[in-house]
């Protein structure tokens, strides 16, 4: 059965309180509008109830277009419906339109998952994605905001964004940021830049030089890591990593050298005791 279509004065629509778009561009309108004037509101709006008056859940661009051309009456499809249940068929209407860019959908998935508490699995669903795809856009609301402006102009990809903030001092990020649009590095190429800045990364190559950092492929060499209290070379696949704060690095090295130094006065006082006849 079809949904009723009534026909609701324009003044008694409300614009959306919470818009999931951050922009619309006028461009957009423009083209919404020639195709209004032309065929009128092929599709009606979706709207809920607000006391005497109707709140827009979808078709807000429809509504915009429409006020500018002087429409007085607007095709709406109204329906009861909640905060949550409005946001996710916003959400809904907004991806099968493909109208909403990366940082919106960013921003929808921490909003459902910090405010509504909607697990990444319920999320994933929601945009026809996977839970992994939903945790992943949920680590991207803490980015830079440059990082994130790089992201939504298409400079870089999603796992360009996540390598760089495994970086924790954010001038450095920065700085690989633009390193990596410069040189459209990939991703692992970037993970092995961030790597070896961070002083964690050696890599034991074969006899054969590599002459750039793509050619290092699987098979190609041994990569091990130096561990940061006793300095020795051990496989990658055999360590832990632990971020620290510049104050407890500090700490840690200065504590290590204080062992070794230790260490180093407990092997003179020996070498130097006489031996016995």
């Amino acid at each position: 059965m079809s949904e009723k279509i009534e026909h609701i004065p324009i003044e008694k629509i409300l614009e959306p309180r919470e818009e999931i778009r951050s922009y619309i561009t006028r461009e957009a309108l423009d083209e919404l509008k020639t195709s209004i004037e032309k065929y009128g509101i092929l599709s009606p709006l979706k709207v809920r109830p607000i006391g005497n008056k109707f709140e827009i859940v979808y078709g807000h661009r429809r509504f915009i277009a429409a006020k500018e051309l002087g429409f007085t009456h607007l095709p709406c499809i109204v329906e009861e419906l909640d905060d949550k249940a409005t946001l996710i068929q916003r959400i809904h209407e907004n991806v099968m339109r493909e109208e909403m860019n990366i940082i919106d959908q960013v921003n929808l998935v921490h909003r459902l998952y910090d405010r509504e508490g909607m697990s990444y699995k319920e999320i994933g669903e929601i945009f026809g994605k996977s839970e992994s795809w939903a945790r992943d856009m949920d680590r991207l609301w803490y980015c830079d905001e440059e990082i994130k402006d790089a992201l939504m102009a298409g400079h870089i990809k999603k796992s360009h964004a996540i390598v760089l903030m495994r970086h924790p001092d954010r001038e450095r990020r920065l700085y690989f940021l633009k390193l990596c649009i410069e040189n459209g590095a990939s991703p692992k190429t970037l993970d092995l830049w961030i790597r070896d800045d961070l002083g964690v990364i050696e890599t034991i190559r074969e006899a054969t030089p590599i002459q750039k950092i793509s050619d290092l492929k699987k098979g190609a060499g041994t990569v091990k890591f130096r561990c940061a209290t006793c300095d020795e070379m051990v496989p990658g696949d055999a360590m832990y990593v632990v971020h620290l704060c510049e104050r407890c690095y500090r700490t840690l090295m200065e504590t290590k050298r204080g062992l070794e130094w230790q260490d180093t006065i407990k092997e003179e006082d020996t070498s130097t005791k006489p031996s016995e006849s």
